[in-house]
């Protein structure tokens, strides 16, 4: 079935201005949250599913695309902007403060304590590791003074656990070895 310009440019007309209502959710999306990349996100969304559906309604016209489907689809969609979408936008306007003088100021007080409450509890996990470092420092350090250089023994004597740690230990709790080099077979 076959249409006639006028006809065809029409009902693309009318089916752009409805479809303005498709630009009004993505605007009150683009509203909410107002970030660069949702903006983006939006208006490839908006102009994809145009395309879309300007696409499958000059197949339903005519079976082939025609440029004054397209001009009659972008010319609704305009005219709902410059009319209805413009009183739409005021309305959103009006909301948005209002949401934001409410809503938002609550919502903001609540993240300012959470963020607070994180912030505390990170800066005591830090002061602990703090202290958990400087005891394993030390442990490290005084088990390294301890041992004496491989060449020289094998295990260290009683003298040297004495003379660094101040603990008197017998003769029992050390054992000394000698090692000899020789050629062996691995």
């Amino acid at each position: 079935m076959s249409y006639s310009i006028i006809d065809c440019f029409m009902t693309a007309f009318v089916c752009g201005a409805l479809f303005g209502i498709v630009y009004e959710l993505f605007r009150i999306i683009r509203r909410i949250l107002p970030v660069m990349a949702v903006t983006f996100v939006c208006d490839v969304c908006f102009f994809i599913c145009a395309g879309f559906f300007v696409f499958n309604l000059s197949l339903y016209l005519g079976n082939y695309v025609r440029i004054y489907t397209i001009l009659g689809f972008g010319a609704g969609v305009f005219s709902y902007i410059q009319t209805v979408g413009r009183l739409a936008s005021v309305i959103e306007a009006a909301l948005g403060k209002l949401w934001a003088h409410t809503f938002g100021r609550l919502i903001k007080k609540l993240l300012h304590i959470v963020g607070s409450s994180i912030g505390a509890f990170a800066h005591k996990l830090t002061a602990n590791f703090g202290r958990f470092a400087d005891f394993f420092k030390r442990k490290k350090k005084s088990a390294s003074t301890l041992l004496q250089s491989r060449h020289q023994k094998l295990y260290n004597s009683s003298n040297d656990i004495e003379k660094h740690t101040g603990e008197r230990s017998g003769e029992n709790n050390v054992i000394q070895a000698s090692v000899r080099r020789g050629q062996g077979t691995l």
